[in-house]
């Protein structure tokens, strides 16, 4: 890998963990319910009696350890970028992004932030210089599996959702929509990228 690649690839983790952390706050802001993980953490946080913060920390954790123990060529120097730096664009962006004041405008925001988080974790895994915990899971599945990538984070979305609301948490309309259209849009973008850098190789 020579320096115009690398830092392309450093521009290309950087620009899609700013997408992710401003499709989060889009989410949150759009007031319609939380997205997969954070419905199941919100079950871990209620059963546990921990705060939800504490409860997305041991998450992330629990999925870097499967890494480690299974698949430990998906972490790199984007695992821990991620770990640090997600949340905290996150908290930026929702400082400065206005909260809806119609439904339809709810809804916009939703699906805008659907289509954000879809481009920023594509362009992230495009880098490859890691994968997030999550994302790294999700890769490892599909890789070991042979299974597409729109089915198993479908898949994986089904669970977090499910065993969330097991444990106490409620989905929203929110939810749903983010466990339909979030794999496909991911794995569209990951292959569209991908023909893209073939190209202009």
């Amino acid at each position: 890998m020579n320096y115009r690649d690398l830092m392309l690839r450093v521009l290309m983790m950087v620009t899609g963990l700013s997408l992710i952390g401003l499709g989060i706050a889009m989410f949150v802001e759009a007031g319609l319910g939380a997205d997969p993980v954070t419905v199941l953490c919100q079950g871990i946080s209620a059963m546990a009696n921990i705060s939800l913060g504490r409860a997305l920390q041991l998450n992330g954790v629990a999925l870097f350890i499967v890494l480690l123990i299974a698949g430990r060529s998906y972490i790199g120097l984007g695992t821990f970028v991620a770990s640090f730096t997600t949340g905290a664009m996150a908290d930026v962006f929702k400082a400065v992004i206005p909260s809806p004041a119609t439904p339809w405008q709810s809804w916009i925001m939703l699906l805008a932030s659907i289509a954000v988080v879809s481009s920023g974790v594509a362009i992230y895994l495009s880098a490859k210089l890691g994968d997030g915990p999550l994302e790294g899971v999700m890769m490892l599945l599909s890789d070991r599996l042979k299974a597409p990538i729109a089915w198993v984070k479908i898949g994986m979305d089904v669970a977090s959702t499910v065993a969330g609301f097991a444990m106490g948490a409620i989905p929203g309309i929110g939810t749903i929509v983010s466990v339909i259209l979030t794999g496909p849009i991911i794995q569209a973008l990951l292959k569209l990228i991908a023909e893209s850098m073939a190209h202009s190789a």
